[in-house]
């Protein structure tokens, strides 16, 4: 996609908006300083900041080491966007669409490692302002040769929780898979960040396609947690994620992206397989 950007290494003023790449020390001061305002479901406070927004990207070696935040803005009017970020993030710009569509913040990201941060959110309107936050994992991947002939699939749904209220919407369910379409079996040996990937989207379960139907029982009675699996010729393995189970995001708006590259061993060599990036949204509009 491309989009037009508003670069904020300082800051920007348009008529109707301010964007700005801000210091952790102005979200904290704003933030003790303005009345709590009221958004989404839930009120942002400067220790606990709802999480909006998800991100997690594994970057090939030869990939730029860019990556775009999707950024829901909250259900109230505001004339001023600010946000911050740990180190390993860098700014480079903003570009703010229509008012029912999602901010697109572009960060800088870091030619090798990980990059695992929150990234602070602050919507401000005169003395009223509201607080968010961003999960991001972003993790460079060695420079390992891509792996032909497994065909990889990636598919987003919702799915009921048991402990939902009635008039609570549905979580955002991730269904992805990979056929071996070699003739000797592989192993799959997990994502770029298994650790980073249960973090920021949730628990990954492997499961049946016999004996899932589409509930969430069926995923903690038949599924099993992901471990390194040997996918046989002509075998397909299928898993499933729930994003957010303990309901702690808020259910007005949120985004989550995710494009996860798996590591596969063949002959004993270790190979990549990228899976196409998925990005959902709820209450806002993507670009």
């Amino acid at each position: 996609m491309n989009y037009a950007f508003t670069f904020v290494l300082a800051s920007y003023a348009a008529p109707a908006r301010r964007l700005l790449a801000a210091p952790v020390a102005f979200l904290l001061c704003a933030l003790a300083g303005a009345p709590a305002a009221h958004a989404q479901s839930t009120n942002a406070t400067q220790v606990d900041p709802p999480i909006v927004a998800v991100h997690y990207q594994d970057l090939l070696a030869g990939e730029p080491a860019l990556i775009d935040l999707f950024v829901p803005p909250p259900l109230l009017e505001w004339d001023e966007f600010a946000f911050s970020a740990d180190e390993c993030l860098q700014g480079r710009g903003v570009h703010e669409g229509p008012p029912d569509k999602v901010l697109i913040v572009r960060f800088e990201v870091p030619d090798e490692g990980t990059c695992t941060t929150r990234v602070d959110l602050l919507f401000t309107n005169g003395d009223s302002s509201w607080a968010a936050a961003a999960l991001v994992v972003v993790n460079r991947l060695p420079d390992l040769a891509p792996l032909e002939g497994v065909a990889p699939w990636f598919q987003t749904g919702r799915i009921n929780l048991p402990s939902a209220k009635p008039d609570d919407p549905p979580a955002v369910l991730l269904l992805m898979g990979l056929t071996n379409s070699h003739h000797e079996p592989l192993s799959l040996l997990g994502f770029g960040n298994d650790a980073g990937f249960v973090r920021a989207v949730g628990q990954v379960f492997r499961y049946d396609p016999a004996t899932f139907h589409g509930r969430y029982e069926d995923l903690v009675r038949n599924g099993s947690p992901f471990e390194p699996t040997l996918l046989q010729p002509g075998a397909t393995a299928h898993f499933a994620m729930v994003l957010d189970p303990q309901q702690r995001m808020p259910t007005g708006a949120g985004t989550l992206t995710a494009r996860p590259v798996a590591l596969i061993e063949r002959a004993g060599e270790r190979h990549t397989v990228q899976f196409p990036r998925m990005s959902t949204a709820w209450g806002v509009e993507l670009p």
